[in-house]
């Protein structure tokens, strides 16, 4: 597997796959109301998830700090040593932000800014930027507007080359520009709107 711009890594994880699968039969957690604090909203989402997963929901809905304390909280074991303080958000625009600190050698094609590329240091804060979509049941799309790497945009070029290198299977499956990535197979869709992410299951039907 290509080692580059694992932020996004975390959506492909075979283990995090097996894991969530697993979830239809796991045990379920009940989260009071009340729970604010980042753990505890991490707690609230994979509740959801194990709802999902067993079908006792159709579609679950992640606030923008659900999906940022699942990712911070829950999933913190799944990166590499070279990812740290792997954060998400969603913009204005409807649109999935994920950023983290990168080792910038782990980054490819990052020689190709000349002298520019050393502004940035040996670790930088990488800003990915853009929609998420359903494509078939346990697998979706990642539409990505743009890559900043510390105070850099990547030149769209570039942006479509650090696409391209993430995963093998990514020109086979996604468009260019985009990145392919797992879901559990009892997700159907994925989308962003209001401010939410939308996650929608099969029921208790086969997808």
């Amino acid at each position: 597997m290509v080692v580059a711009l694992a932020i996004v890594g975390w959506i492909k994880r075979d283990e995090l796959v097996h894991a969530l699968e697993r979830a239809r039969g796991g045990p379920r957690i009940e989260a009071a109301a009340d729970e604010v604090t980042g753990p505890e909203l991490a707690r609230q989402a994979e509740n959801k998830i194990v709802a999902l997963g067993q079908g006792d929901m159709v579609e679950a809905v992640f606030s923008a700090e659900e999906l940022d304390s699942w990712i911070r909280y829950s999933l913190a074991g799944y990166f590499p040593e070279f990812v740290d303080d792997v954060g998400a958000e969603i913009d204005e625009q409807q649109r999935l932000v994920l950023s983290g600190d990168v080792a910038i050698i782990e980054i490819p094609g990052l020689e190709r800014l000349g002298l520019v590329a050393s502004l940035v240091g040996d670790t930088a804060r990488v800003r990915v930027r853009g929609r998420v979509d359903g494509f078939s049941p346990g697998r979706g799309i990642y539409y990505v507007d743009d890559i900043q790497i510390g105070p850099l945009p990547l030149p769209a070029e570039l942006r479509d080359y650090v696409i391209a290198n993430l995963s093998e299977e990514a020109s086979d499956i996604a468009p260019k520009g985009a990145l392919s990535f797992e879901l559990p197979l009892f997700v159907s869709d994925v989308a962003i709107r209001d401010g939410r992410l939308h996650v929608r299951g099969c029921g208790r039907a086969s997808c």
